[in-house]
């Protein structure tokens, strides 16, 4: 790109951050650049916006070239170029006039160029808050418009920020994880609540504007960088690798919620698309299903009773939990077991239809050499450091493992490895862990970094592939926040959950408990546990305290019943009575229920043994007789074909006996070419036959699922649930 050189004059050389009226700036200049269409645009269409907007903003003034370029610098942090001045200038007709200035030439907008310019700034993004102030009737405007504008300045700044590390590499600049990462820690509750509903606010021009608003970021980036080595938009062509973090699996497979599932397909599916290479490592593939297995054991070691609905998303995001209890409200008879079969089953569907590579395990001479061993460990020591520095009780958004960070060094040396021999190819890792993203950017061994945010990866491709309305929606949906802090980690979330329900199943007095999660109980229970166990025996302690204490309430009231009776005589007595039948009930009510929970566990199990029995049969016909008598006809049928070419004289050639026959029917003499007719009827029948009824008969995964299934059927078909 031409004048690379000087536009690394740009006073960007450090984070951006705070800079409100740039931001405000980088607001209009959007609303400008795609007043149009969403259409890509030019370098030269962007500069020619930025100089608009610059005009409007000190007024429309008579401005030389050198006072253009002095203000565009000071307005935008952006030095454009004398010549492409020029180019502005001279080359685009009817948008600016000229007067003689102190022996100079002088330049500003024409009028009807500048109040369109005026107009399409009108439509930034306050104009869409402003109408979801009034479509809403928020009580607080300003109040509103604040949280808003906050969020809004951390979303441009941080995207600046990173696409400009990306897009020119390091220059040896430090970053805060604020610099990187929208901080809304500033915002109250009610702030970031106001502000998820503003994003989940159902209004398409509104997601198009957000778009459109971090779209020039990016835009404004590619500008500032010019020409660069890893310019990562130019020549998009090339061959790209993409590696995939754990948490985008978890994310992708639904584990962490429909929303976040959605949003991560959405960004796999644009991937597909650009015809970007996924890849999953060996490390993250063993990672996930060893981090499936902790939660699994976890759910094994503590098991759940009969819990309220949403009680998990109550207290802690959505996870693995929350999962496998929607998963069990479809499966109430399943076990842990197929629970796992179905998760790998996700897995293994989700690879498949992104033609993601299940990468091969990282050469031994270099897993095992002593330099990749050191690297990795120096590696893994500075990114728990990193992430002990922006969280004491740093634990990750989809998973606790102790050796997560070991895998993420593991994954980046690997590609740092890679790179030096990918010749044209790029290869990232995309993972939307911020504090690894952090330790990324900012060490000082690598030029370019390695990990990328999906989101913003995203964003590149909708530059390149192409976007609409539906991308800018997932989008939005990435850059969503959280409208409350639910501090309770999904473990701890289950182990809560567990003691509550083992210590009571009365509904009501399980929603107490739940809400008195984030009180001074069950916070003090948590900080202070020593283990899981620890934590488990002090929420069932917390619980019976509660009980006893509801007991203790009632028998107060109770005694103030009594003492009231005695002046009504005998009709105090007869309400006495009633009151203690009434308690003699609900203990009757509570044995009968505990009675009846164990018989129906026992029924369950009992009936989910009759299904497997009764299902064997057909399980073993679909597994294993199918596919062998569906290999042997295929089979026959291709020893048929070959038989039509070969052994033609001899007696016991069966094909050549069935057309000789065939010839003297009524089809044989009517159809012309009957052979190839009969063929490919018998292909049809045996393609059809195969694609209903073939299964690979050595797939343990699948056929445990398909087992399953055929439990499941047989348990709705007879009514037994």
């Amino acid at each position: 790109m031409i004048y690379a050189e000087e536009r690394k004059k740009s006073v960007l050389s450090v984070p951006l951050k705070n800079d409100i009226a740039m931001q405000k700036d980088i607001f209009r200049l959007a609303a400008a650049i795609y007043s149009e269409s969403n259409d890509v645009v030019s370098d030269t269409e962007i500069q020619l916006q930025i100089i608009k907007c610059m005009f409007v903003a000190t007024g429309n003034d008579y401005l030389t070239k050198s006072e253009i370029i002095s203000m565009v610098l000071e307005i935008y942090k952006y030095h454009i170029s004398e010549n492409e001045v020029d180019n502005m200038l001279w080359k685009t007709k009817g948008v600016f006039q000229s007067v003689i200035k102190d022996e100079e030439k002088a330049f500003c907008l024409n009028q009807s160029v500048c109040s369109e310019c005026e107009e399409a700034q009108k439509n930034n993004i306050d104009s869409f808050i402003n109408a979801f102030i009034d479509e809403k009737k928020i009580a607080d405007p300003e109040k509103c418009k604040n949280a808003i504008h906050i969020y809004l300045y951390e979303l441009t700044t941080t995207n600046i920020n990173s696409y400009r590390v990306l897009l020119s590499g390091k220059d040896g600049t430090q970053f805060t994880n604020n610099e990187l990462s929208v901080d809304v820690s500033a915002l109250s509750d009610e702030e970031k609540q106001i502000v998820h509903d503003f994003l989940v606010w159902d209004n398409i021009s509104k997601n198009s504007a957000l778009g459109n608003l971090v779209y020039c970021c990016l835009e404004y980036c590619l500008l500032i960088n010019g020409d660069s080595p890893n310019n990562l938009l130019k020549a998009f062509i090339r061959h790209r690798e993409i590696y995939l973090d754990t948490n985008v699996i978890f994310r992708a497979l639904g584990i962490n919620g429909k929303d976040r599932k959605n949003v991560v397909t959405a960004f796999l599916r644009k991937c597909k698309q650009a015809n970007l290479q996924l890849i999953i490592s060996h490390a993250t593939r063993n990672e996930f299903f060893d981090t499936i297995n902790y939660y699994i054991s976890q759910m094994e070691y503590y098991p759940r009773g009969n819990i309220y609905s949403g009680a998990y998303e109550q207290i802690a995001d959505y996870n693995i939990f929350a999962f496998y209890e929607s998963w069990r409200q479809e499966h109430p008879l399943m076990s842990l077991k197929y629970f796992a079969t179905y998760i790998r089953s996700l897995y293994l569907g989700l690879v498949k239809e992104f033609r993601i590579v299940d990468d091969v395990k990282i050469p031994d001479r270099i897993y095992h050499s002593d330099e990749f061993k050191s690297v990795r460990n120096r590696y893994s020591a500075s990114i728990k450091s990193v992430k002990q520095g922006i969280n004491s009780d740093y634990i990750s958004d989809d998973y606790r493992y102790s050796n997560r960070d070991s895998h993420d060094a593991t994954v980046i040396r690997y590609i740092e490895l890679l790179r030096e021999n990918a010749g044209d190819t790029d290869i990232f890792l995309a993972s939307s862990d911020r504090a690894l993203r952090l330790w990324d950017i900012n060490r000082i061994d690598a030029e370019y970094p390695v990990v990328i945010y999906p989101s913003q990866l995203f964003l590149v491709l909708l530059k390149t592939c192409g976007r609409s309305e539906n991308d800018y929606d997932s989008f939005v949906s990435f850059i969503n926040i959280r409208p409350s802090s639910k501090r309770v980690s999904p473990e701890n979330a289950h182990i809560i959950l567990s003691g509550i329900s083992s210590i009571t199943e009365d509904i009501k007095t399980q929603e107490h408990l739940v809400a008195a999660v984030f009180g001074d109980d069950f916070q003090n229970a948590i900080k202070t546990s020593t283990s899981d166990a620890d934590l488990y025996e002090k929420v069932q302690r917390i619980s019976q305290n509660y009980l006893e204490k509801e007991l203790r309430e009632k028998e107060n009231r109770i005694e103030s019943l009594q003492a009231d009776i005695s002046q009504y005589g005998a009709t105090g007595k007869a309400m006495q009575e009633k009151i203690e039948a009434q308690d003699n009930a609900l203990k009757e009510s509570k044995c009968t229920i505990q009675q009846q929970n164990e018989e129906i566990k026992q029924r369950k199990e009992k009936i989910l043994s009759h299904a497997e029995r009764k299902t064997l049969p057909q399980y073993i016909i679909r597994t294993y007789v199918m596919p062998a008598l569906l290999t042997l006809i295929i089979i026959s049928f291709a020893t048929f074909v070959i038989l039509q070419f070969s052994f033609k004289d001899k007696k016991w050639n069966l094909a050549v006996s069935f057309f000789d026959w065939a010839k003297t029917t009524y089809f044989g003499t009517y159809v012309g070419d009957y052979i190839h007719a009969i063929d490919l009827a018998f292909a049809a029948i045996v393609g059809w036959m195969t694609k209903k009824w073939m299964v690979n008969p050595f797939n343990k995964e699948q056929n445990t699922l398909r087992k399953m299934d055929l439990v499941q059927q047989y348990v709705k078909n007879n009514h037994l649930e």
